[in-house]
């Protein structure tokens, strides 16, 4: 039983840490796109969406529904960020660029989030 109680907390703490590890891409991606980076906007918003994916599949037995809905917010904010980085020279309104700093701050929190209460879990079975 030690065994088994050993090892699903050390699964609780590896997919919290997961969405840990995806947080602060999403800051990095912020940054970029107030840098207008773009290049790096796609590169950083392609590496959190799959991490994401993988995190959120990893661990769909653990979130709660509230949770599996803003995971699945936090995707589509990853999808309108990439679908609104410009192309051939193209520019972006400033409040396009605002709405796509807002998503970040929606990762984000979203992912922090998930992850605590991931974390919390073992508090509260010992």
């Amino acid at each position: 039983i030690a065994v088994a109680e050993f090892r699903s907390k050390l699964f609780k703490q590896r997919v919290a840490q997961q969405f840990s590890d995806i947080a602060p891409k999403a800051v990095a991606l912020a940054g970029q796109i107030r840098a207008k980076d773009w290049p790096g906007c796609a590169e950083l918003a392609t590496t959190a969406g799959a991490g994401l994916s993988n995190a959120t599949g990893f661990c769909a037995r653990l979130i709660t529904e509230d949770e599996r809905e803003s995971l699945e917010l936090a995707a589509s904010s990853l999808e309108y960020i990439l679908e609104a980085l410009p192309v051939d020279g193209q520019q972006l309104e400033a409040g396009v660029v605002q709405e796509m700093t807002r998503k970040c701050m929606i990762i984000v929190y979203t992912l922090e989030k998930v992850a605590g209460r991931l974390k919390s879990l073992d508090e509260w079975e010992e």
